[in-house]
């Protein structure tokens, strides 16, 4: 598989960008990051809290010290991100020589602390002060080259093939079921790959070291890495400042490498308005480009049967369009109407156009088809992408084994425009809504297995596909990210919240309805209950009722599901796990919950589905 991304330098760190420098278990890992809550990236215990306020108490004291000691921190070549906002908060962590830059007003101390754990900050010390005067003059040097860009990039590998719905739960056993708090699924790898981004368009898959792209996904999971808005340094040619892709330098043109020691990330956030695709209500342009290769290999199907696959031009009521209008309740539209008629003469049939590329799919890696394809398109839209277009789909004739294997059948670029669609895989509604889900920023949904996409409750996850079938929406952990999103397709009384705190006694009864019922839902029940567990891996419950939207669910039919996120308070993009689901009179304990000792209960008392809406009731006690 590959990535791809933009890349330029820039001679200084522009206004809106943040840095942040975190450190790990074995060495000091260095980043730079956006970061629009603090309390969302670090994590402080009771003690080092209780140090933290103590410091900002003394906040002059602090200041001195920091500027007695830049010069010393210049000598050794060590950043110092400064910012001319007024008012900056500086967050110095574990001891090292890295600053957090932040945005006014946004330093929250009481949401550091409830948000702590100890995985993001190492075993370092750490300050934390507010500082209204940084020293422009102390900026840092500008890397030698850096990505415009670096974007993560997510496949779907096809797991199982079926045609009918099923109950997957029919052979496991009817019982309760015991978790762990501190889950170990927490730490299993992710799948994604990246690619960094050049100023001229240009996608150059990112290399690294094992233990480096870990890190790099490690990050992209913890919200400190932003698909499509940070930005890397690497080794690579002189070229990539210019946009050349030069190869004076000795380096490839092909790739570029991560230098050795740490990973060095810029988030500038004043990108957001232009690059976030992470917008869940309005209208969304899409463009669908049938790829013909230099040899003549393309989809058998024209056109006009795409448009219809994706659209229902033609009367197809199983689309991406439908899939997506139906689970957003009307409220997210993808659309082949570009309000203008500039682009007429081009396509094909409504909203697909034919595009004839330089290179050819049995010869050339999944980089390079992707490169020739947005160079070929920009060139004969006659401007740069993606213009007018929220989604750009290309549809390619197959893949083949150059260099990688060819073992996924779509794959889309994370916060990001880009989806490319192998064979007849675009036929599939679950799979393309999968793919633009990645756009949208949504990661994938684990299953019980502990494996990356297998929750088949969702479409984040590996759901039932085929060309009629694929009725399902996304799994509670989702379904929360996108109520708290810019722009959400339910309101945010339906996605609730738990907080047990960490004293014994505390309880939460009431009922949940099944996301086909959140219109037919008159006394505003929630679909998604939050269980707030004190650092940023929250847990989720919703009563998976198979009906409607949710008809083709294979997994924990008419059950109360419970998924963990692995982190960013299931607010940000974030692999997710399905950790059970339970029938009436069954209950799930989760141990040590919140490291107290004490258990977490989850009871389901009831479950009626013979009622308008249907609903499952669920008890849950702290302590008892």
């Amino acid at each position: 598989m590959m990535c791809c991304a933009l890349l330029t330098s820039a001679k200084d760190l522009p206004a809106g960008q943040e840095e942040m420098t975190v450190g790990g278990g074995g060495g000091t890992t260095t980043t730079t990051g956006f970061i629009p809550k603090l309390s969302r990236m670090l994590a402080l215990d009771e003690v080092q809290w209780s140090n933290a306020r103590l410091l900002k108490r003394h906040e002059n004291k602090h200041r001195e010290k920091q500027q007695e000691s830049q010069q010393q921190l210049k000598q050794e070549e060590t950043e110092i991100v400064t910012n001319e906002m007024e008012n900056e908060q500086v967050v110095v962590v574990d001891g090292t020589t890295t600053e957090v830059v932040l945005e006014e007003g946004e330093l929250d101390l009481d949401m550091v602390a409830r948000s702590a754990t100890d995985d993001d900050l190492g075993n370092g010390d750490i300050e934390i002060f507010i500082d209204d005067e940084v020293d422009s003059s102390v900026s840092s040097e500008e890397p030698s080259s850096s990505c415009r860009s670096v974007i993560a990039v997510n496949g779907w590998r096809l797991l199982t093939t079926s045609t009918e719905s099923y109950d997957m739960d029919a052979m496991y056993p009817d019982e309760d079921v015991t978790l762990p708090y501190n889950d170990s699924s927490t730490v299993l790898p992710t799948e994604e790959d990246f690619v960094c981004e050049m100023s001229n368009g240009r996608v150059l898959p990112v290399r690294g070291t094992d233990e480096q792209v870990a890190e790099l996904r490690h990050m992209l999971n913890k919200g400190h890495l932003i698909s499509a808005l940070s930005s890397i340094e690497v080794n690579t040619a002189q070229g990539i400042s210019d946009g050349s892709g030069s190869t004076s330098s000795g380096y490839s043109s092909n790739s570029v490498t991560l230098p050795e020691g740490p990973i060095k990330i810029t988030t500038n956030s004043e990108e957001n308005s232009r690059r976030l695709s992470s917008v869940y209500e309005g209208i969304h342009r899409v463009l669908v480009i049938r790829v013909t290769d230099r040899d003549g290999l393309a989809v058998p199907e024209d056109a006009a049967t795409i448009s219809d696959k994706f659209f229902g031009t033609y009367g197809d009521t199983r689309t991406l369009v439908s899939g997506f209008r139906r689970c957003s309740f009307g409220k997210l539209l993808m659309t082949n109407d570009y309000g203008t008629d500039e682009y007429d003469n081009l396509l094909a049939a409504p909203g697909v156009m034919e595009l004839t590329i330089d290179v050819g799919l049995q010869s050339s890696t999944q980089e390079e088809i992707a490169e020739s394809a947005q160079r070929a398109l920009a060139t004969k839209l006659g401007h740069e992408l993606p213009g007018p277009f929220h989604h750009i789909a290309f549809v390619l004739e197959g893949c083949y084994q150059i260099e990688t294997t060819c073992e996924f059948a779509a794959y889309a670029f994370v916060n990001h425009w880009l989806s490319v669609f192998i064979g007849e895989n675009y036929k599939y509604p679950a799979v393309t809504m999968h793919e633009f889900g990645h756009n949208m920023n949504l990661a994938h949904s684990g299953g019980t297995d502990g494996e990356i996409y297998t929750d088949h409750t969702c479409l984040m996850g590996n759901p039932l596909f085929s060309d009629d079938v694929g009725m399902m929406c996304f799994n509670p952990a989702k379904n929360y990210q996108i109520s708290v999103g810019s722009g959400s397709w339910y309101d945010a009384d339906h996605a609730v919240s738990f907080n047990s705190g960490t004293t014994a006694g505390t309880s939460w009864r009431g009922n949940l309805v099944g996301l086909a019922d959140y219109k037919n839902n008159p006394d505003g029940l929630p679909i998604t209950l939050k269980l707030e567990s004190g650092g940023q891996a929250d847990w989720f419950l919703a009563f998976n009722r198979a009906k409607g939207i949710s008809a083709d669910t294979q997994s924990k039919i008419d059950m109360v599901t419970v998924h963990r996120v692995n982190a960013g308070n299931g607010e940000t993009y974030s692999q997710s796990f399905l950790k059970g689901g339970l029938r009436e009179g069954r209950s799930a304990t989760i141990h040590d919950w919140r490291n107290t000792g004490l258990p977490l209960v989850i009871r389901v008392t009831e479950v009626n589905i013979e009622t308008s809406p249907g609903y499952a009731t669920v008890e849950i006690e702290f302590g008892y």
